[in-house]
């Protein structure tokens, strides 16, 4: 059996297309994995993984958050160490092995084509290098949406014990990984039961169902009780507020021209590129609706409901109410998205005469190579986390022993980050007071030259004894005693 599964891989062209792919996609994600320092959410995890197991599963649940992630990063941690690059290899590996994954999901679905298309896609995707370097559990979830599709795929395909296995293991994994996942598995197991009526199938598409409603009852339970408890200022559990549109999510999934981690404004390139992936992944559907979708399309209409519907009810949600809508928790939507825009690709493709062909791909290859590229610098070249390593090697070089170090407006948040880096070299403080006018020199942080312009003229009182002595490129400004 050892020797048919390795002839296989060396005869493979296929295989051996998905191993480089795989190999490239690590390079990549490996590139500048430690360069940026820790920000806020990611020392929440740290923190986290640092506390007795119980103590971490009581705090994660009081913040709102789903354990799994955090409780695979204890024993990591305690291994490794929590270096930066220590605390993001996990990613690292997670997302790696999304793109063959990502594969398979195709190759199942639709055909092998169509799955190295989509997983050439996820291993250029910007987006999906960017979350594969942060130590947070948006790769996991990615990871965990793939299993549980590729599950459900080899299930309705016959393959029952394999698939049934996978969609178990991906589906109460994915629940207990993060909220977001609720809107995945209401897609997979809605289309499993659809597409399983009045076949063999259905017996084990409802224990799968009840099999995964019983395992995340005590996460249900869990979070019910910590939503009834009557404490002030208990946190809403579920997602944490972001501003987004359709259009937003859109650009950044396929595209991603702006290297900023949460409020990207899509550039004014991405605009025809986008518009075009879109059209071309809607133009099966078109054809299908003409001409009837059957039985034999059915894992397709899993991969579109894989990207519709996670968009579009957390979006309808979010224009009733609490606004949801984050990318980060749309990760797991690429891979899906990437694989339908494959579909569309092909299906045009065989719809073109032979001469038109050539031209076709010329002209897609010569767009959308210099744009994944300009997109793949500046993911590289600009800084996504601001850089609290560097900030703690200039504090230490200049601070003395009498002067006072804080942070300003929207920086006062992230005092926790600059005091990890800190070790107890000097004290750091949320925001200026009255006690620090007898600072020898005042050392300020900020985000940008508006914010803290603000922040200093809302100070004026506090900072009257002081006077401007240096202003620093990593947003430090020195203030010296008049």
């Amino acid at each position: 059996m050892k020797f048919h599964w390795a002839k296989m891989f060396l005869r493979s062209p296929w295989i051996w297309a998905v191993f480089g792919l795989t190999v490239f996609g690590m390079a990549l994600r490996w590139l500048g994995l430690g360069r940026e320092s820790l920000w806020m959410d990611e020392l929440q995890t740290l923190r986290a993984a640092l506390l007795p197991w119980g103590e971490l599963v009581m705090e994660r649940l009081s913040a709102g958050h789903a354990p799994l992630y955090f409780l695979l990063m204890k024993p990591w941690i305690a291994v490794f160490g929590a270096s930066e690059t220590a605390l993001r290899l996990p990613s690292l590996l997670l997302g790696t092995a999304t793109i063959p994954l990502t594969y398979l999901l195709g190759r199942q679905a639709v055909s092998r084509t169509v799955g190295l298309f989509a997983a050439c896609g996820i291993t250029v995707s910007a987006i999906n290098i960017e979350y594969a370097q942060e130590a947070r559990p948006y790769t996991l979830l990615t990871l965990l949406v793939l299993l549980s599709a590729l599950g459900a795929v080899k299930l309705h395909s016959s393959l029952g014990r394999q698939g049934w296995g996978l969609a178990c293991v991906g589906l109460i994994a994915g629940i207990y990984t993060h909220s977001y996942f609720l809107f995945f598995a209401l897609v997979i197991v809605g289309w499993l039961l659809w597409s399983s009526r009045g076949t063999a199938a259905v017996g084990r598409v409802w224990s799968l169902a009840l099999t995964v409603g019983m395992a995340a009852l005590p996460w249900v339970a869990a979070v019910t009780w910590q939503q009834l408890r009557p404490q002030p200022g208990n946190p809403v559990f579920f997602l944490s507020q972001q501003q987004w549109t359709l259009w937003d999510a859109a650009v950044n999934f396929l595209v991603r021209t702006r290297a900023a981690t949460y409020w990207p404004e899509p550039s004014y390139l991405a605009v025809f590129p986008t518009a075009l992936l879109l059209g071309v992944a809607i133009l099966p559907v078109v054809r299908w609706v003409r001409r009837g979708v059957t039985d034999q399309k059915t894992p397709i209409v899993l991969l579109y409901g894989l990207v519709v519907i996670p968009v579009l009810l957390p979006w309808l949600w979010s224009q009733a109410g609490t606004n949801i809508f984050g990318i980060h928790y749309l990760l797991p939507v690429t891979p899906a998205l990437y694989a339908v825009v494959a579909v569309g690709a092909v299906s045009t493709w065989e719809m073109l005469p032979w001469r038109q062909r050539p031209i076709v791909l010329a002209i897609a290859v010569a767009a959308f190579i210099p744009l994944q590229s300009g997109s793949l610098a500046v993911a590289y070249l600009v800084h996504h986390k601001p850089p609290w390593r560097e900030v703690d090697g200039y504090l230490r070089r200049n601070v003395g022993g009498e002067d006072a170090v804080v942070l300003i407006g929207p920086a006062a948040e992230a005092t926790p980050v600059l005091a990890h880096y800190a070790r107890g070299a000097y004290a750091v403080q949320p925001a200026p007071t009255a006690d620090v006018r007898e600072a020898a020199r005042l050392w300020m942080i900020g985000y940008g030259p508006q914010a803290m312009a603000r922040s200093l003229q809302s100070l004026a009182t506090v900072l009257q004894p002081f006077a401007t002595v240096r202003i620093d490129r990593i947003g430090i400004i020195g203030l010296e005693r008049r």
